[in-house]
């Protein structure tokens, strides 16, 4: 094991270690973000894959210069906060619960955005003549499925599910059992569908902010709920991924990848591939990238909005994922700011995210509100996923972002209450 292994080894134990203290907040952005970024620099080292190289000076340089504005946007942003402390967290679910959310509103919001999500999806089904899960080739079947426009009502699922993990959290109790039963038909027929569209993207997108807002808005989180929640979401994800490969052999990832370890362990090809060759595309590309876009790829989802994406690309010659390696094609959220803007690019725009997501935490934290936790649970799934992808680039993520705050802003029934006292 290299050394730069066995610091970031030793720093993910470490906040791992600390999420045990009293008081400790596990979904704070840097302790997120710095473990996810450890663990993936630690896994990325170990060079388990003949397909990976080491890495040059001005790679690391680059890596390191993104990380570190990040990390230090997210301090920047605390500084307002300093002479303002943090509400406890039993006292930050009280006043999350007095948050001024109209429960009719929630709950029709759900339901309309569920038809929508049904009509989007036969339309495409339709248009497809049948399921990914179903078709001949799933794994290019998945790929093809989607009208464009109408994809946008399918791809709410995140949006749907996470406004009734709220609906449960903050109202089920007081609820009559007709709109339970309402509830829990439109939320799995949304959950299991889109299941047959073998996406599993969604279901991330989804899940890591429906543990977070749970965490901040009830005691019921612990650790050992976090572990036994990650656990059944890698099970279903595999079991998606399953069908999705049902035509390949067992040990195909294995031998294609190269891996240097026995063939023994070929169950943790994918999963080490997946997080490893993510800084390893970005490594290599970094060194061969000449010439910038200057936005292209940083508001993807500007140009697939205006259908300039496709046309700008084959006008201009443009390369969304140069030089790849093997089969992988992502490279970490920081490529499409080195793509567009070079190494100032990789400096200024996490900095910026950091400061903005560093200032929704702070405000969240000592004045909560439905809105600001949402919108913060969303945050840290961007944080989570940063190892992947530029996810707030994507169309699909940006239209959910921005519906989400749409509607909890026309969800708020008095918007004085919300900005009411809320410092400790």
């Amino acid at each position: 094991m290299s050394w730069v292994s066995f610091i970031s080894f030793a720093t993910c134990l470490l906040l791992a270690a600390t999420t045990f203290f009293r008081r400790t907040d596990v979904f704070a952005p840097y302790r997120v973000f710095g473990f996810i970024w450890s663990l993936a620099i630690g896994l990325a080292d170990l060079k388990f894959s003949f397909f990976q190289r080491v890495w040059t000076t001005y790679s690391w340089v680059v890596l390191l210069i993104g990380i570190c504005s990040m990390m230090i946007g997210f301090f920047i942003a605390g500084v307002p906060f300093i002479d303002k402390p943090m509400l406890s967290f039993s006292e930050q679910r009280r006043r999350l619960f007095e948050a001024p959310v109209s429960k009719d509103k929630l709950f029709w919001t759900i339901i309309l955005l569920s038809v929508l999500y049904i009509i989007g999806l036969c339309v495409e089904v339709q248009a497809a003549g049948t399921f990914p899960a179903f078709a001949a080739r799933p794994d290019r079947a998945r790929i093809e499925f989607g009208v464009f426009g109408i994809h946008l009502f399918v791809t709410t699922m995140p949006t749907i599910l996470l406004l009734g993990t709220e609906y449960v959290v903050l109202f089920w109790k007081k609820s009559p059992m007709i709109r339970r039963l309402f509830l829990l038909l439109a939320c799995s027929s949304v959950f299991f569908t889109f299941a047959l569209l073998l996406q599993r993207f969604g279901y991330v997108m989804w899940a890591i902010p429906t543990i977070c807002f749970v965490y901040y808005a009830t005691n019921r989180i612990k650790f050992r709920h976090l572990l036994l929640s990650g656990t059944i979401l890698l099970g279903f994800l595999q079991i998606l991924q399953s069908i999705r490969v049902a035509r390949y052999v067992e040990h195909y990832t294995y031998v294609v990848s190269r891996m240097r370890f026995p063939k023994t362990y070929a169950a943790l090809t994918e999963p080490y591939m997946y997080i490893a060759m993510n800084l390893e595309n970005f490594a290599r590309s970094v060194e061969q990238w000449t010439s910038y876009t200057y936005g292209y790829f940083t508001f993807d989802f500007l140009m697939a909005l205006t259908g300039l994406k496709h046309p700008l690309a084959k006008e201009f010659g443009l390369v969304e994922r140069p030089f790849l390696i093997s089969g992988y094609n992502t490279f970490s959220f920081l490529m499409p700011f080195y793509q567009d803007f070079g190494v100032f690019g990789v400096a200024v725009i996490p900095l910026s995210l950091g400061v903005g997501i560093g200032y929704l935490y702070h405000r969240m934290r000592r004045q909560p509100t439905v809105t600001n936790t949402t919108m913060y649970s969303v945050a840290v799934y961007l944080l989570v996923i940063s190892f992947f992808i530029h996810a707030l680039g994507m169309l699909t993520v940006f239209s959910n972002v921005l519906l989400l705050a749409v509607l909890h802003l026309v969800l708020l029934e008095n918007r004085t209450r919300e900005n009411g006292p809320g410092y400790a």
